[in-house]
C-alpha cells in the first residue's frame, strides 16, 4: 500500500518541511539554552504527536494494519521527549544565563 493524501501532492512537501524546519528551530535554540524552549518541545511534540494520527485518520485511505504498534511507539516516544525535556537536572542547563554556559 503506498502513501496517498487525498488533497494536492505538495502536501507531503508542505507538512514535512513545516515539521523539518520547526524540529531544526527548537533543536538550534535547545542548543543554545533559551529558557522558553523546554516548553515549546513539549507543546511541539505535542502537535506533532496529534497531527501525525489525524494525518493518519482523515488523510490516508485506510488504516494499516500494524496501527496499534504505533499507537504504542507513539506513546512511548512521547513519553520518553516529555521525561528527558522536563528532567529537573537539565532544568538548571535552561535557567542558566547565556554568559555562564559559554565559559
Amino acid at each position: 500500500m503506498t502513501y496517498e493524501p487525498h488533497f494536492m501532492p505538495f502536501y507531503i512537501d508542505i507538512t514535512g518541511a513545516f515539521w523539518t524546519l520547526t524540529g531544526l528551530f527548537l533543536l538550534w535554540n535547545m542548543w543554545r539554552g533559551q529558557r522558553w524552549t523546554r516548553m515549546a518541545f513539549v507543546i511541539a511534540s505535542s502537535l506533532y504527536a496529534i497531527w501525525v494520527w489525524v494525518d493518519r485518520i482523515f488523510v490516508q485511505i485506510q488504516m494499516r494494519a500494524n496501527w496499534p504498534f504505533d499507537l504504542v511507539l507513539t506513546i512511548v516516544l512521547f513519553v520518553f521527549t516529555i521525561i528527558v525535556v522536563l528532567d529537573p537536572r537539565n532544568k538548571n542547563y535552561f535557567e542558566r544565563e547565556t554568559y555562564e554556559r559559554e565559559s
